[in-house]
């Protein structure tokens, strides 16, 4: 239900669709106890947070999260596996350092890679 595997990997559209579309995602899950208004309000509560305080977040981070991303040991390291499997890229130089000036000060990049997503 949550994550990047759909359209926000292959068009650039304005950002206010991805907070729709993660707005949709919270009314479709099954057993979602949030009203719209009150899942609307925290996805805005949270976007404006991040543009104060940005920084890369994982979902499996956040324990109320849990129920709704958790998936077993296998799937995850498929997952990884999947990307260390990713062939490396060389993207330009100012490519390069807008990605690394959008990390936090303390973030390592590892390596550059290239990945195009084919469905199963």
């Amino acid at each position: 239900m949550w994550g990047v595997n759909d359209f926000d990997e292959a068009a650039v559209i304005p950002y206010p669709l991805d907070l729709v579309r993660l707005a949709t995602s919270v009314r479709l899950a099954p057993g979602v106890a949030f009203s719209n208004y009150d899942a609307a309000s925290a996805i805005a509560a949270g976007y404006r947070k991040g543009l104060d305080q940005p920084r890369p977040t994982l979902l499996d981070e956040n324990a109320w999260m849990l129920p709704f991303v958790a998936c077993p040991d296998e799937d995850r390291e498929e997952f990884w596996g999947e990307v260390r499997k990713y062939p490396a890229a060389i993207p330009p130089d100012e490519v390069k350092s807008a990605l690394r000036s959008s990390l936090p000060t303390d973030a390592v990049v590892e390596r550059f890679a290239s990945r195009r997503k084919v469905e199963r």
